[in-house]
């Protein structure tokens, strides 16, 4: 018998990927209108089921998760490789909780001090009142909401969609800086921007430094959890900041310095594509170093 001829049909072109379909400023642009999307369709599901997280949990899940989530995968690559839902060292879940839970106080000290510039309006505070769980059923949501779908959902658009398409033109450390800007001003909370600017920065330099979604998504999920928290300790948030006094800033230093050592002990998980002399299969274990 003959030997079987090597077949003639042309192999099949790998899968593109949405980077490759769409271009950087079409692509965040679109990141943008899904936000503004996100806040449309809270302000229609809020009026529907009269209830706040309830609301926050179906935008969220519609707008900033499903509709990018599905073009990733029209496009041919899926959500996990094109957002780099990429796994992360055990070893690195911890530094990167201590950068979540650090970077509460300097968070909340540049808020506080954007506050006396822009006087937070009564209207918020009200509102704030108001958004207070009153229910076991509403802290579910709450929980599920803020510190799941919020997080997955906003880490998706802005460092998945609109940080990666901004790192072609404008390299990784400024598209994390334009993106941390972005992801403070569509907050609409000036009263807050110093705050927001300094996570937002910070969450994008994470993605960039690890290469991978999930370790900001890791951190933005604990640093949520603790809002969570607070908002269950102190709910009409009448506290006394822990930034005040003398105790209060030796907290923010100590806060400062545990970012810090926390960043300074980040490793490169998977390489992006831009890399010089990383391991193409992105191997974490030349990485994962204590």
């Amino acid at each position: 018998m003959l030997p079987d001829e090597p077949s003639s049909a042309p192999a099949a072109p790998p899968p593109r990927g949405l980077f490759e379909v769409v271009d950087a400023l079409r692509l965040m642009t679109l990141g943008l209108g899904l936000v503004v999307l996100y806040y449309l369709l809270q302000d229609l599901a809020d009026r529907l089921i009269g209830s706040f997280y309830g609301a926050v949990l179906v935008s969220c899940v519609v707008a900033l998760i499903a509709i990018p989530w599905r073009m990733a995968r029209v496009a041919g690559q899926g959500a996990r490789s094109t957002f780099r839902l990429l796994p992360v060292p055990a070893s690195q879940l911890l530094w990167l909780t201590l950068l979540a839970l650090a970077l509460v106080l300097p968070v909340e000290f540049l808020g506080g001090l954007t506050a006396r510039l822009i006087p937070v309006p009564e209207a918020f505070e009200k509102l704030r009142a108001e958004l207070v769980p009153r229910s076991a059923l509403e802290w579910v949501l709450a929980v599920i909401a803020l510190c799941v779908a919020v997080p997955l959902g906003e880490e998706t658009v802005f460092r998945g969609l609109i940080q990666q398409a901004a790192r072609g033109p404008l390299g990784g450390g400024l598209a994390a800086l334009l993106c941390g800007l972005l992801f403070a001003g569509l907050h609409f909370q000036p009263w807050f921007l110093g705050g927001l600017v300094l996570l937002g920065i910070a969450l994008g330099l994470t993605l960039e430094i690890t290469g991978s979604l999930l370790a900001s998504l890791w951190v933005h999920a604990i640093y949520n959890a603790v809002v969570v928290v607070a908002l269950a300790v102190d709910p009409r948030g009448q506290g006394k900041p822990l930034t005040d006094g003398h105790r209060g800033l030796l907290l923010l230093v100590v806060s400062v310095a545990v970012a810090t050592l926390a960043w300074l002990r980040l490793r490169r998980c998977h390489p992006w594509e831009d890399d010089a002399g990383e391991d193409p299969d992105g191997d974490t274990q030349a990485h994962d170093a204590w």
